[in-house]
């Protein structure tokens, strides 16, 4: 009986210890004595010195190697360093059941609507820089973590924090400038929208403030931007993985960030707006869902906290500086009207380039995003943006439009009779009017004048205009005149 009465307190102590344990993110938190029985405090101090951590990260940092121990000891997970969102066993978790309803386009993905909605908050904590954070708890917009500025506002670290890149005013602030309660922080906001040829490029800009530098990789703040497919599977690319940079190293963290940051007192934060597109033709007709996040470092002594804003657009090749042709799809005809040389301008946002062009075009490995030819044929742009895996390459099949002719068959005809109809035929635009009464709108017209006429034929490419003219000739009818002239001839009659 007292031993069924034990076990019963045993299992009443472990749901107490266990849900404890989901109320307990805090590095104040006090482990019990038996709990820590056979933590090596000695290794942990050793490797927290090592470490060189700031005083502020010190209590965090022993609190998670004890919570490690306490959560192995007694079975209740694993270790927080050992669940890396690297992890090829993170990225073959696809949900049950594959059937997707298309969502709706891009909708307030600049929270200029003054709301988060179709945005999801949600908010969890960090035990590790380096794992793929879990955000349990949804949160609605409103300070600390989620709010909706209006620029130009002031920021008390970057001071005036001007317009986004994007048309609007209205910037969203993920996580609080606060290293105290609550501990190590990460917000997280989400968006799922179908992509459509008309926004298979998506864009975003930030600004990200992060407090302290002393850290090594997956002890610091962070602002992540990753994108999940339309059966909710993380992609490893793109990945944008924004880290301030450490005294410690950077050389093995993951994804990328910008190239300069500044650093007042203990504050990094990169000056100005930081803007990055994502090409989403990969995804054309199918759902995805961009992630954001941003945290505070895994120690719980500094905060990180950042600036967002976004904007769904395409992308194409431009044509002599104004005509824009679409490149959903790998291939992308250009046709350059009226002209004997092209100018083709790569995309904004999507650098570095490289253009290799048909061999008399002498294009090869050019690095800029314009360059200018008189050859037609095919010519490869290959982009390789920040934060892509694999290049976006792109087949730029370039035609020079002939300059409108017309002629016909044929050159004259009568008036008369058999020979009456000539074709007239123009060639060289992608749409034609005939000056004929009624007029024609197609490439060939016939025609039976009754006198010599002219006619004019408008042909249309893109945005050139031009016009031809032919004269059909119209021979007058023949008049035939018979002139006879008889002559009797009365032969003699025969002699006797």
């Amino acid at each position: 009986m007292n031993r069924i009465k034990l076990r019963n307190l045993g299992f009443f102590l472990l749901f107490i210890f266990s849900t404890t344990l989901s109320y307990s993110q805090n590095p104040y938190y006090i482990f019990t004595s038996d709990s820590l029985k056979g933590f090596d405090q000695k290794a942990a101090l050793k490797e927290m010195r090592d470490r060189n951590l700031d005083p502020e990260d010190q209590m965090g940092f022993m609190y998670w190697k004890k919570r490690d121990f306490v959560n192995i000891k007694y079975n209740l997970g694993s270790g927080n360093s050992s669940d890396n969102y690297q992890s090829s066993s993170f990225f073959s978790k696809i949900p049950s059941g594959n059937d997707q309803i298309m969502a709706a386009p891009c909708v307030n993905e600049g929270f200029e609507s003054n709301v988060l909605a179709p945005w999801l908050g949600s908010r969890g904590t960090n035990s590790n820089s380096c794992n793929y954070p879990a955000t349990p708890t949804l949160i609605a917009l409103g300070a600390p973590f989620l709010q909706i500025n209006t620029t130009p506002f002031f920021d008390p670290i970057v001071g005036v924090v001007p317009n986004s890149p994007f048309a609007g005013n209205k910037v969203l602030k993920l996580n609080d400038n606060n290293n105290t309660n609550p501990f190590f922080s990460v917000v997280k906001v989400n968006q799922q929208f179908s992509v459509t040829s008309t926004n298979f490029l998506y864009e975003f800009a930030y600004i990200m403030i992060a407090s302290g530098s002393n850290h090594i990789c997956c002890d610091m703040p962070y602002m992540y931007v990753r994108i999940r497919d339309a059966i909710n599977i993380l992609q490893t690319c793109p990945n944008f993985s924004i880290l301030p940079p450490s005294v410690t190293t950077t050389a093995s963290c993951p994804g990328i960030g910008p190239t300069t940051w500044t650093t007042v007192g203990a504050n990094t934060y990169n000056q100005g707006w930081q803007k990055y597109s994502i090409d989403l033709t990969p995804y054309m007709n199918q759902n995805v869902t961009v992630e954001v996040f941003v945290s505070d470092c895994s120690q719980g002594g500094h905060y990180g906290y950042g600036y967002f804003d976004s904007n769904c657009n395409t992308f194409g090749i431009t044509l002599n500086n104004a005509t824009v042709f679409p490149a959903p799809t790998q291939t992308v005809n250009v046709q350059a009207p009226c002209a004997t040389t092209a100018t083709l301008s790569a995309p904004t946002g999507l650098n570095p380039y490289n253009w290799n062009g048909p061999p008399l075009s002498a294009i090869v490995n050019n690095t800029n995003q314009t360059i200018s030819t008189s050859v037609a044929g095919d010519y490869t742009l290959t982009m390789n943006p920040t934060g892509v895996c694999n290049p976006i390459v792109r087949i730029v099949r370039l035609s020079f439009v002939p300059p409108l002719g017309a002629f016909a068959t044929p050159t004259s005809i009568c008036s008369a009779g058999s020979n009456t109809t000539s074709v007239l035929t123009a060639t060289g635009a992608t749409t034609y009017t005939w000056s004929t009464s009624p007029p024609v709108f197609t490439s060939t017209v016939a025609v039976s004048p009754t006198a010599t006429t002219i006619y004019t034929v408008t042909g249309t490419t893109s945005t050139c205009t031009t016009t031809q003219t032919l004269q059909l000739v119209v021979n007058a009818n023949p008049t035939v005149a018979v002139n006879s002239s008889c002559l009797l001839y009365t032969s003699p009659s025969p002699r006797d």
